[in-house]
């Protein structure tokens, strides 16, 4: 399994997420998805600025050029795609048996990758499979 970069925000990315949750009042999943950043780390910038420590963030850290950003999201969606590619690689074969079959093989495949990623690559819902 391919290594996901973990990424490095600038301090108005992080004000304008944090936003998103405390003004435009969206949940946390939801800003995750638009933005392509994990709830957990929304989730924590949102305490910190509750705290008053959100600009305190990243502080030693020297800021991104925008060359650096690109890249950081390119190496993450390349990443993402490898990932998405060997799953379908490895389970082509019960794409068209049935929702049972697909719950079988994410049971294999779990060791390897994450397991929300092969749900959603194999088009299958969390309590469909935790419930089978």
């Amino acid at each position: 399994m391919e290594r996901i970069l973990r990424g490095r925000y600038t301090k108005e990315f992080r004000i304008e997420a944090v936003k998103l949750i405390t003004e435009d009042h969206l949940s946390l999943p939801e800003a995750g998805r638009r933005l392509n950043v994990a709830p957990s780390t929304i989730n924590n910038w949102v305490k910190a600025q509750k705290a008053g420590r959100l600009t305190d963030i990243g502080k030693f850290q020297r800021p991104l050029t925008d060359l650096e950003m690109e890249l950081y999201r390119t190496k993450r969606e390349l990443a993402e795609v490898k990932m998405e590619r060997d799953i379908i690689k490895k389970s082509s074969s019960v794409l068209c048996k049935g929702v049972a079959a697909r719950y079988a093989m994410i049971n294999e495949l779990r060791l390897h990758f994450p397991v929300p990623f092969v749900k959603r690559v194999l088009s299958v819902s969390a309590s469909g499979y935790y419930s089978w």
